[in-house]
């Protein structure tokens, strides 16, 4: 009786659990935006919409005008629940985003006219298979890319797990292969953040219980396998109260000139690392900390040399000088700022609102490190 009673509590929740998955997922609006993509022409904002609260049947793809800065709703595309990353390849017009649901990588073309997205899609409007891939590491979080030799790298919350994707187009038709599934040596914990640094040729990754950052490059053969991983010695980060707190990771990994940012949950703190020439050829080792409100989730820089970092829980964007290490000020935009993206053609910084289903534009003046102005939100 007991076992008959469990089913159908099981059958009724599942029930439940369908009927709440039975809305179809909305074209005109955010929906837990978490990442997003500015296109080459720097008229179009791509957004991955997570669909957290999995309310409808699936996470999507929006696609805003940046000129009347609305979602052009026919252009929406649905796939899988929690969408986690997004990258572009702007040479050659891709957009790929990874879902942390399914665990698949799926690859869009990317137009100057309507449609601005397209996965060769079926007469049913499912993707052509040469435009999905799926990833053997369950969890994909974070990916980057090295455009030079068309790699993908997807670092994946199942522990300390790489995908190393090779992307290339022949003749019009993309293929997607998985040359390697990686376990990156000495990293413990579950991966948080992959970053590619093209000036100095290497992977950097960094997981949520580990306090360095490990560098790595997969050495290729003549046919486009990979035969090996070289890795670099540890980056340690030394600063003195991280390594004393246990409750500590590195959020997000980012690059400017050459410094390194760690931005640092506990204490909350951006950890700034400075590349220099040693025996081993180029290293970072720490410079100074900047310490925070609130835990940093992203750090990012514009040409000018305006640095931010989104203090998610704070609802403010630390405004950085990063040549002297300080905190200049405290930017209220009175939302939880999460992932953002710098427009260099429009001197604009989106920012994505994740539990205000929003996306705000903030003004950068290209006569001042320091002024910023919120311009809008859209919702």
């Amino acid at each position: 009786m007991k076992i008959i009673i469990i089913v159908l509590i099981s059958l009724f929740f599942i029930s439940c659990a369908s009927e709440q998955l039975s809305d179809p997922t909305p074209k005109d609006k955010l929906i837990y935006p978490v990442t997003l993509s500015i296109s080459k022409d720097g008229n179009r904002l791509f957004v991955a919409n997570s669909n957290f609260d999995l309310r409808y049947r699936g996470a999507s793809i929006v696609v805003i005008d940046l000129e009347t800065q609305k979602i052009i709703p026919e252009e929406t595309k649905t796939l899988d629940s929690f969408l986690s990353d997004m990258e572009i390849d702007k040479d050659e017009n891709l957009l790929f985003v990874v879902s942390k649901d399914s665990g698949k990588l799926y690859a869009y073309n990317i137009s100057e006219t309507s449609p601005y997205l397209s996965c060769n899609e079926y007469e049913n409007g499912s993707c052509n298979v040469n435009n999905i891939l799926q990833l053997s590491f369950d969890s994909p979080a974070s990916m980057t890319i090295d455009r030079t030799r068309k790699l993908i790298y997807i670092a994946h919350k199942s522990g300390a797990n790489v995908s190393i994707v090779k992307y290339e187009k022949k003749d019009g038709i993309l293929s997607l292969r998985l040359l390697k599934s990686l376990t990156v040596k000495d990293l413990t914990g579950r991966a948080s953040d992959i970053e590619y640094n093209k000036n100095l040729d290497r992977v950097f990754i960094t997981s949520d219980y580990t306090k360095y950052v490990i560098a790595f490059k997969p050495l290729m053969d003549y046919y486009g396998n990979i035969n090996k991983v070289k890795y670099f010695p540890l980056i340690k980060v030394t600063n003195r109260a991280l390594l004393l707190n246990s409750y500590s990771q590195v959020e997000d990994i980012s690059f400017f000139e050459d410094k390194m940012f760690l931005s640092i949950s506990n204490p909350s703190s951006i950890s700034i690392l400075t590349k220099q020439k040693s025996d081993n050829g180029d290293v970072f080792s720490f410079d100074k900390s900047i310490y925070t409100d609130y835990f940093p989730v992203r750090t990012l820089c514009t040409d000018n040399g305006v640095c931010l970092s989104s203090l998610y829980e704070s609802r403010k964007l630390a405004v950085l000088d990063i040549s002297k290490g300080l905190l200049l000020n405290n930017l209220n935009i009175e939302k939880r700022g999460y992932d953002m993206a710098y427009s260099s053609i429009k001197k604009e910084i989106y920012i994505t609102l994740f539990v205000d289903n929003s996306i705000m534009i903030l003004d950068v003046d290209p006569n001042s490190s320091t002024f910023l102005q919120i311009k809008n939100l859209i919702y």
